[in-house]
């Protein structure tokens, strides 16, 4: 085979203009804000723009990374792969689809910007100087850092991108061909023997069964137990929030003033705020007056958080530090308990929004191990989708409908990106059934666990209101010290939730961790209170003692 490809006709040469929309429109979510939109110019391009899975998280391509010489050939490389469909020459040799998804891209485009450094770090500044041997010495230059055999054979397929795609660009972008597209090639001429394991096996790690029995218990505890609570916090939070006025109300400054001076007449303390961030406004100014908790007085006065912080200002002269107080409490009463004791003694208005993330987060703890859902079906779940079945036997079942994404394809083989609806129900326990009942009363929308639920979450790039994967196993970490808070303040050290020793704990090694424990351990149908479920013997029999 030639080493280069017969170069197309001018109007073909892909050399955008600075200004140039990078993202096909025809594969635009819809309700995008235009003015998010990357142009050629751009360092940062946001692929989530043509995601169409709301739990795709940001995939943005950070070209500051990709050496500045090589910069703007790789930029155009990127946009032919962003604008062309895959090259009959990649079609033919490998199965590639016609159409990348964004998660694949972001993938691949990464692996060009550390291509594209090694090559800067030998002095070469254009891709039309690469030669072979550049090639087969960056190949070699993979092996030595300890990756699996197929990631570095995957990379050097997706270095034959940039040669695939060079008819389409100008001569100074074009890479010669690579030695293992050549016909007479293996790809062990260059990496050497595949030492991987076997095809089949699954490399995910499971979560360790110390980690996995006390993370199970506190998910459960947190649902079954603790939701009332919460929910009734929950409750709570949101009618002060919605009886705070979109326009001030004449008066507002005035009677906020009137309760403010009336606290202090009092003997009271005027509450201050607990919200995220105001320990350390408070640390970086001492001497300062604490912040004030306007939200939850204007809720309670009906008055704007600007009329609140308008009276603050009224009264700054006649306030000192030792007239505020801690931040302050919601009128619910709490009934749940651990073990013999009250789980906590009060709930703070500013508690509320960690709170319902930690009940978020167990409740997908527990649809995700206890149902086996991938992580992008479980994220997909929407309000309505879980049914309880009574059948003539007098037994109940739960089925939970939602999509898959995995292996559904088009008819061109392209991946789907929105999936479809599964032909049939995921069969799940009554815990899960719970969780989805405690997140659709969580939840205003249509999707079960979303980004939004949290107040203080970042903006995105587009209206993107799921939970993406990694977000949702920094919300894992999260509740995973949260639990262990509280079996050390109830002195409950045999629940306490241990490093694991594999790292994060991430929505995929549940689905690894049951299927282990299904081929370890002997399956039992479970029948109580009328209701037959399939359960586990070994996160059950862990669990069960704990949660009493």
């Amino acid at each position: 085979m030639s080493a280069s490809l017969p170069v197309p006709a001018g109007p073909e040469v892909v050399d955008p203009a600075p200004d140039t929309f990078v993202l096909p429109f025809n594969r635009l979510r819809p309700g995008f804000d235009p003015g998010q939109l990357p142009r050629f110019r751009d360092l940062a391009w946001h692929l989530a723009l043509i995601s169409p899975k709301e739990s795709n998280r940001s995939l943005v391509i950070d070209w500051s990374r990709c050496p500045a010489g090589l910069r703007p050939g790789m930029m155009r490389a990127a946009f032919a792969e962003l604008n062309i469909p895959t090259p009959a020459v990649l079609l033919q040799q490998r199965a590639s689809r016609s159409t990348a998804q964004p998660g694949t891209l972001r993938h691949n485009f990464q692996i060009w910007t550390r291509f594209a450094s090694w090559l800067d770090g030998r002095g070469i500044t254009k891709l039309s100087q690469v030669t072979t041997g550049d090639l087969e010495d960056y190949a070699e230059h993979l092996r030595p850092l300890g990756r699996r055999w197929r990631t570095d054979a995957k990379a050097l397929s997706v270095i034959s991108r940039l040669w695939a795609y060079a008819p389409y660009l100008p001569e100074s972008d074009r890479l010669v061909m690579p030695p293992w597209e050549d016909p007479a090639a293996v790809m062990s001429d260059f990496l050497g023997t595949n030492d991987d394991t076997p095809d089949g096996e699954n490399n995910v790690a499971i979560v360790h069964p110390a980690v996995m029995a006390p993370l199970l218990v506190w998910a459960l505890r947190t649902v079954l137990d603790l939701a009332p609570d919460l929910l009734a916090a929950a409750r709570e939070h949101r009618r002060l929030l919605a009886a705070i006025p979109a326009r001030a109300p004449l008066g507002g400054t005035e009677t906020t003033v009137a309760h403010l001076r009336g606290l202090l007449v009092a003997g009271e303390k005027l509450p201050s705020s607990g919200a995220p961030g105001a320990p350390a406004v408070l640390a970086r100014h001492r001497g300062a007056l604490p912040p004030k908790a306007n939200t939850f007085l204007a809720g309670t006065l009906g008055a704007t958080t600007s009329q609140v912080a308008r009276a603050r200002g009224i009264l700054s002269d006649e306030l000192t530090p030792a007239d505020f107080g801690p931040a302050p409490l919601l009128d619910v009463a709490l009934t749940a308990r651990i073990g013999t004791t009250s789980w906590r003694e009060e709930i703070g208005f500013d508690d509320v929004d960690v709170l319902v993330l930690h009940l978020s987060t167990a409740a997908l703890i527990c649809c995700a191990y206890l149902s086996g859902m991938r992580p992008e079906e479980v994220l997909a779940l929407r309000r309505g989708c879980c049914t309880r079945v009574e059948r003539e036997d007098g037994t109940v079942r739960f089925e939970v409908r939602g999509r898959h994404f995995k292996g559904v394809l088009d008819e061109d083989g392209n991946a789907i990106g929105e999936g479809e609806e599964r032909a049939d129900p995921w069969i799940v326990l009554e815990p899960v059934a719970r969780a989805i009942a405690v997140v659709e009363e969580l939840e205003d929308g249509e999707q079960l666990f979303t980004r939004t639920l949290y107040r203080y979450a970042k903006g995105t790039s587009m209206p993107r209101t799921g939970l993406s994967s990694d977000t949702a196993l920094e919300r894992i970490r999260a509740f995973t010290a949260w639990a262990n808070h509280l079996a050390a303040a109830h002195n409950r050290p045999h629940e306490l939730i241990p490093p694991d020793p594999d790292g994060a704990v991430a929505l995929r090694r549940f689905r690894r961790t049951l299927a282990c424990a299904r081929s370890v351990s002997d399956q039992v149908a479970v029948r109580s209170a009328g209701v037959e479920t399939w359960s586990l013997v070994s996160p059950l029999q862990l669990a069960g003692p704990a949660a009493a």
